[in-house]
């Protein structure tokens, strides 16, 4: 019996499905679905993820404000 206070595990493909509709590769799915497997689906302070695709969203915003001014490498 699902409660409104349960967190639902999401599955891989629906993860995969989500991240491909932004326009992102299988890495990114991997680096998301993995690492909050390994942390069994809960934030800091052990607070269990109630909605995965916002938790998502969050991934992506934190990698793109990420991203190095440098466009080339540095050793080119």
């Amino acid at each position: 019996m699902n409660t409104a206070h349960e967190k639902k595990i999401p599955s891989q493909p629906e993860v995969t499905h989500y991240f491909f509709r932004m326009g992102l590769q299988v890495k990114h799915v991997n680096a998301f679905y993995l690492f909050y497997q390994h942390e069994n689906w809960l934030l800091s302070q052990s607070k269990p993820v109630k909605n995965w695709k916002a938790v998502a969203f969050r991934w992506v915003c934190s990698f793109e404000k990420a991203r190095p001014i440098r466009k080339q490498p540095i050793y080119s």
